[in-house]
């Protein structure tokens, strides 16, 4: 599915798994500066298939880092890392998300079109190329009894 429109997130708290995908498939992140972003699959011993995603969006060292340890980012030093684009103090992420949505509203249409158009570009195929291997990956991490020994979330700490 192509959307049209520039997507922007706020994010205050965690941003886990699902949550961080989704986030990474916004043109602009705005996040608290409480919050916290990761994807622990690795950890847990499944993967949904979000990894592929991830690793088509992020750089490839930032995308290795993330993926293979499971550890959780925190807001600035995803902002360092590219994923997030602002960081603003705690509670003010869906105030500046808003105001930079009205900003693009503001632009003139059929540009804003165009430049995402551009943007997704190059990650769209990517994410398609990525997707073929999540049969692969399903079959290496289905082991359903590694949940039940697994710490899950907890003891998972920030970056």
């Amino acid at each position: 599915m192509k959307l049209t429109k520039p997507l922007v997130a706020a994010v205050e708290g965690y941003a886990v798994g699902a949550g961080f995908v989704l986030s990474q498939s916004c043109d602009i992140v705005v996040a608290g500066d409480g919050a916290q972003f990761g994807y622990p699959e690795a950890r847990i011993g499944v993967t949904g298939g979000g990894g592929t995603y991830i690793a088509s969006r992020v750089p490839t060292k930032v995308a290795a880092d993330l993926l293979l340890t499971g550890r959780f980012y925190t807001a600035t030093r995803a902002r360092e890392a590219g994923l997030v684009s602002e960081v603003v103090e705690r509670g003010k992420a869906l105030a500046l998300a808003r105001e930079l949505a009205d900003q693009i509203a503001d632009n003139h249409g059929p540009s804003v079109r165009l430049l995402k158009a551009l943007i997704d570009r190059e990650t769209q195929t990517t994410t398609a190329e990525s997707a073929q291997f999540l049969g692969l990956l399903k079959a290496h991490t289905s082991d359903s009894s590694r949940l039940q020994v697994s710490k899950g979330l907890k003891g998972l700490k920030g970056a």
